[in-house]
């Protein structure tokens, strides 16, 4: 229906809506000054119109991400789609899903290009841009530990790939922000820690974990007491309490090292020393002898020993607590003995490591002193300690 004057006309001639071939029949009328008149004819044919047309649900993702790429050309036959990481297809869709990946720590953009054709041979193209950021992945560590006893200090070591911006949820009330970061937990108790990560473009991940904060247990030694003696040969039967906030009464728990009951039977004792204690200087009165009470104190080689008692909770806490014990040698035989400095009697009562003495002398005497003397015989190992007393007054009346 269009026509035109112009001795060189330019005409666009349209098949949009296809699908057969349109064919348009030009005429061209030329009159002469003199109003001559001649037409001559020409027979044009048009395709159908065609355009390379899609649409991403997404331009910008993470990797990985699945696209859903929505085909929408027009009047199309043939497909065939290039998506710039090396795979291509000929499907009409007209949906297509096709995951993109990116192993790199920088963003890749892929161009997706189609190319469709008609039946007639027509064709176009487009190609658009998509963007798949590294993986966005969140993770992180509790350093030492993510169990641990009040008071307690956990170090988040922060391991996520891809983020840009890091908060952190320490699930007692605190929060922060940082890539690692360090948190003290006062009170006992189990803790949800997450940490939500934000990339560039502004997608999110997150990660989760736990840490307990644990009270630890008390344990306690109520036999054999701190010091406490025993001889060679004897069972020292162990005993404690122990307790803890969370699990209650753990006596029954209690690991004893060496285990209880303990033998010491197989013990090989020696003597190193011999400590002689008594008083040093003796006064009496008329009529009256001077006496005191001497005490060895044996010292062994090799004969304490160590007990201690240890317990752990169901989290994993645990607590000591240690006694030392002397383990006397069995069989010692004791002999007292005096060597006074003047003629007088020393009476010596009893043979143990215990002896009463008496001083008595037929004239008056003061001043004068007297060596103690003890040899303490265990095994085939003799040792021995003296002792100076001095008479301070000595009044004998016969």
């Amino acid at each position: 229906g269009s026509s035109s004057t112009d001795p060189n006309p330019t005409h666009i001639f349209r098949n949009e809506f296809g699908p057969d071939n349109l064919v348009f029949n030009t005429r061209l009328i030329a009159i002469s000054p003199y109003y001559c008149r001649d037409t001559s004819s020409f027979t044009i044919t048009v395709r159908p119109y065609i355009e390379a047309k899609f649409a991403f649900d997404t331009a910008i993702a993470c990797s990985p991400h699945q696209i859903t790429i929505t085909d929408q050309s027009i009047q199309a036959d043939s497909y065939y789609w290039d998506f710039g990481d090396g795979d291509t297809s000929t499907s009409a869709g007209p949906i297509l899903s096709k995951v993109f990946t990116n192993t790199t720590n920088d963003p890749v953009t892929y161009k997706v290009k189609l190319r469709v054709e008609n039946e007639e041979g027509c064709f176009d193209t487009l190609s658009r841009n998509l963007t798949i950021y590294p993986e966005l992945t969140g993770s992180f560590n509790a350093v030492p530990s993510a169990e641990g006893c009040s008071p307690f200090d956990v170090t988040f070591q922060n391991s996520s790939t891809g983020s840009a911006t890091y908060f952190w949820d320490f699930g007692d009330g605190g929060s922060g922000s940082g890539k690692t970061i360090t948190r003290n937990y006062q009170n006992p108790g189990e803790y949800t820690v997450t940490l939500s990560i934000t990339a560039d473009h502004e997608e999110t991940a997150s990660a989760s974990a736990s840490v307990i904060v644990n009270t630890p247990p008390t344990v306690e030694i109520i036999s054999p007491g701190e010091g406490e003696e025993f001889t060679v040969g004897d069972q020292i039967e162990c005993t404690g309490t122990a307790t803890d906030a969370e699990d209650g009464d753990l006596t029954d728990k209690i690991q004893w090292a060496p285990p209880s009951p303990i033998d010491t039977s197989g013990l090989k004792s020696k003597i190193n020393s011999v400590t002689l204690s008594g008083p040093p200087a003796l006064i009496s009165w008329a009529g009256e002898s001077p006496s005191g009470n001497y005490t060895t104190n044996i010292y062994g080689s090799g004969l304490s020993m160590s007990i201690t008692a240890s317990v752990t909770d169901s989290h994993g806490a645990s607590a000591s607590d240690n006694v030392t014990v002397d383990i006397r040698p069995a069989d010692l035989d004791y002999h007292w003995s005096a060597d006074p400095e003047r003629d007088y009697d020393v009476t010596i009562s009893g043979s143990d490591e215990t002896v009463s003495i008496t001083f008595e002398a037929p004239r008056r005497l003061k001043g004068y002193k007297c060596d103690i003397i003890v040899k303490v015989t265990g095994g085939d190992q003799t040792v021995s300690d003296s002792l100076t007393v001095t008479i301070t007054k000595l009044i004998i009346v016969k």
